[in-house]
């Protein structure tokens, strides 16, 4: 894939100085997520603390991983429905002969 959506699906790609990540709900939904596996992570003994941290990671690491793919297919549909609509333009047009 190019460099530039490659950029853009990992967040490396600065167009607009700010940018609000999370929507409020979005927000509360990762606020419960986090203090869930705090609490779940203070309950257990340290071997399964390590385990449970591998689990967590990995599963960040894949969501990631999904969510780049998500972005770039959606992106290139995106860029195929365009493509497909101005093949049909000259449909929209009228040609000089019917104006008359």
């Amino acid at each position: 894939m190019g460099k530039i959506l490659d950029a853009l699906a990992k967040d490396n790609l600065c167009i607009i100085p700010a940018t609000e990540k999370r929507n409020p709900e979005h927000q509360k939904a990762c606020e419960i997520s986090y203090s869930l596996i705090e609490q779940l992570n203070e309950q257990l003994i340290s071997e399964n603390q390590r385990l449970f941290n591998e689990v967590v990671e990995a599963m960040e690491a894949e969501s990631c991983l999904e969510a780049e793919s998500r972005f770039i297919r959606g992106f290139c549909l995106g860029a195929r429905i365009f493509m497909e609509v101005m093949e049909e333009r000259e449909n929209f047009l009228l040609d000089d002969e019917s104006q008359e």
